[in-house]
């Protein structure tokens, strides 16, 4: 980005590239999380769609359960 701004050129890369490569990674994390196949692009109304979404619906697998610190480890 720099050197585009510099010399002037099109950058490598610009937002909308950025905003696609995203799109592909959450279309990952939702076919893993529902076990399903996703069609791109996500549609508007999709719950994975918007920003902080997949944290909401990804499962958690283990929680903390027992402090290192209580259970006498050293």
């Amino acid at each position: 980005m720099l050197a585009a701004i510099r010399y002037g050129r099109a950058p490598i890369a610009d937002g909308r590239d950025g905003r696609n490569a995203i799109e592909v990674v959450t279309a990952i994390y939702k076919a893993g999380i529902e076990r399903t196949f996703v069609s791109l692009p996500l549609k508007a109304d999709d719950h994975y769609y918007r920003a902080g979404q997949l944290v909401a619906h990804a499962p958690h697998f283990s929680e903390k359960q027992t402090s290192l610190v209580e259970a006498g480890a050293s």
